[in-house]
């Protein structure tokens, strides 16, 4: 009989290692219960010093590069930080569901009261400001996919905003193969995108957007074509503070750490 799958692992995903960084790394590993956690870091721009407790995954360009994908642009930024998920999938099948945490994502709350919040959900893909074209078609990145002998209609688009996200074994070994035949794209326009085209579910974090939930609301809103949602706890600029996080149980992004 094979072995039962693990369910969750979090991927607290960093270039930088410093007091901050270990700050939040002793969170995660406080309040998480349910999930094995993994340091994913960029072993080329920093040492990797963390506490000796956790569990590391260096990755490095060089590694991402043998993964055979075509990148957007020859840089991790803009839209290719899902390698290193991909990567780690690889070399550890063995669990359900992947949460990606950056380093300046930060929760105003208790980490294990989000993450089982979704321990019932089977999505394929979770994450912050999912919409359709239609309902933002000012957002910057929509021209930011390169399709190999695929064509999908614009009308199509489905876009995400992914400093934290949760993704499934079957969207990644899809996804896996998706990249193979050399399409590329940001990974917050291709991930929604063709999940969605291919009929995997999604949700949102939080928001008041189609693919949102409302028993399940862990950031603020912004207004609809808001496209660095600067209303919102969960946003692209400006940087907060950690004394501006006043709202209990929710996500904020990015902090100044």
């Amino acid at each position: 009989m094979a072995p039962k799958k693990k369910r969750n692992v979090v991927l607290f995903a960093t270039h930088y290692d410093n007091t901050y960084i270990n700050h939040q790394i002793d969170k995660l590993k406080s309040e998480v219960k349910n999930a094995d956690i993994y340091v994913m870091y960029q072993a080329d721009a920093c040492k990797g010093q963390f506490a000796n407790d956790i569990q590391t995954y260096p990755f490095t360009i060089d590694s991402l590069n043998a993964l055979n994908y075509n990148p957007i642009a020859e840089t991790i930024v803009p839209g290719s930080s899902h390698f290193s998920v991909l990567q780690f999938f690889r070399e550890h099948p063995e669990y359900d569901f992947y949460w990606n945490i950056e380093y300046d994502v930060c929760f105003n709350g208790d980490w294990n009261l989000l993450l089982s919040a979704y321990e019932d959900i089977g999505d394929d893909f979770i994450a912050s400001h999912i919409q359709t074209y239609e309902e933002n078609p000012g957002w910057d990145h929509w021209d930011m996919m390169e399709l190999n002998h695929l064509v999908i209609d614009k009308h199509d688009f489905i876009k995400s905003f992914n400093p934290i996200y949760r993704i499934s074994n079957r969207a990644l070994l899809f996804l896996d193969g998706f990249l193979l035949q050399q399409h590329s794209g940001h990974n917050e326009l291709l991930i929604p995108t063709v999940l969605h085209k291919e009929g995997y579910s999604m949700s949102d974090l939080g928001g008041s957007g189609s693919f949102s939930t409302p028993e399940r609301n862990f950031y603020t809103s912004c207004a609809p074509k808001d496209n660095w949602y600067t209303g919102s706890s969960m946003r692209y600029r400006p940087l907060y503070g950690m004394e501006d996080m006043t709202k209990p149980n929710k996500l904020y992004h990015p902090i100044k750490g």
